[in-house]
């Protein structure tokens, strides 16, 4: 089975993979990549107030980028509200009528 390695960098730094992890295939390695990042990005968001940026790389054992995988939280603001531009534009109260959503 080939190896694959999975780089990271956060915000505390840039973390190589020098051991690697036997895996199947390119579709597992990248499956894999997406859960262990979805696993630290909640990590990490329980533990910061404002932002967090994640990056991870896949590299195959030939050297091979097989794929590039990021994520980025931003607390804007603890009153934000859908009036907010960043938030959209203008808010509108729901009626319960799925037509009148635009």
């Amino acid at each position: 089975m080939p190896r694959y390695f999975f780089d990271v960098q956060d915000g505390t730094g840039v973390f190589i993979d020098q051991l690697g992890t036997e895996l199947p295939d390119d579709t597992t390695a990248r499956a894999e990549a997406s859960a262990a990042l979805a696993s630290m990005a909640k990590d990490q968001i329980s533990r910061t107030a404002k932002s967090q940026n994640i990056a991870m790389w896949v590299r195959h054992e030939n050297g091979e980028a097989i794929a590039v995988l990021t994520f980025s939280f931003a607390l804007l603001s603890t009153s934000a509200s859908p009036r907010d531009p960043v938030l959209g534009g203008t808010y509108r109260e729901a009626s319960g009528d799925p037509s009148s959503a635009n």
